[in-house]
């Protein structure tokens, strides 16, 4: 089984200072650096990273994963699967992680197979990067990844180090949002809860007949301070009618 490389973020604008990151969602994510001198560079893609040069990493590490098994195919190199034993990791599950890379593993009902999690070896170059944009997107942004191969197998050992914490939630809303809003302050900023929280915000407006809305999502980073601060902006605007 090859690898199966999740989008880690599908959300909009990704503006780095020197010290905070501006983020709001949308149909896709634009970066921008600003230099000292407001010089700017803007990159677009589909995921969240820390710096502009990180996108292009995930880009080709996406067309990588994309495009390898055809190329093994082509090749006929044989598959290598290969135990793979996780260390270290606390915050995000080992079932987690055995997911997110598509290991092979018999089913718990398959009680006389070999229950053991397996990984293509052939993949084995690119995975340290992939779980670390994983786990940048579960908002460890200086976790530790590093991999060695014994004659057990494949150990990938993981230091999570401190996470992004949501500090502040402001929300300014003509509509009760109470509901919609699933971030809570004291807990770990996550992209995808950020993401849903404005699915789950558009959904009620549509669902409401509010088809005009001004809505502005936004968490500002501080990766010098582990802080998070989420900002939702919402004038309803008039019912549609049709």
């Amino acid at each position: 089984m090859s690898m199966q490389v999740h989008a880690l973020l599908m959300v909009g604008h990704l503006v780095l200072e020197q010290k905070w990151v501006s983020l709001r969602t949308n149909s896709m994510l634009e970066v921008q650096w600003v230099s000292m001198n407001s010089q700017r560079i803007s990159l677009k893609s589909m995921v969240m990273v820390k710096h502009a040069k990180e996108i292009l990493r995930y880009f080709f590490l996406f067309i990588f994963f994309s495009t390898l098994p055809t190329l093994l195919m082509a090749k006929k190199l044989p598959s290598v699967m290969t135990p793979v034993i996780f260390e270290g990791n606390q915050a995000i599950s080992s079932s987690e992680l055995e997911e997110m890379i598509g290991v092979e593993k018999a089913p718990v009902y398959l009680f006389w197979k070999d229950h053991t999690p397996k990984v293509d070896a052939r993949l084995r170059s690119k995975l340290n990067e992939t779980f670390r944009l994983f786990y940048q997107s579960e908002g460890f942004y200086e976790a530790n990844i590093s991999h060695r191969m014994t004659s057990k197998g494949l150990f990938v050992s993981i230091k999570e180090n401190r996470p992004i914490v949501i500090k502040e939630i402001s929300v300014s809303s003509d509509l009760d949002l109470s509901e919609e809003i699933n971030l809570e302050e004291g807990s770990r900023f996550r992209a995808k809860d950020f993401s849903e929280m404005k699915r789950n915000i558009k959904a009620k407006l549509q669902n409401l007949g509010y088809c005009s809305p001004k809505l502005s999502t936004k968490a500002y980073l501080s990766l010098e301070e582990y802080a998070a601060r989420i900002v939702v902006k919402l004038e309803k605007k008039r019912l549609c009618h049709f």
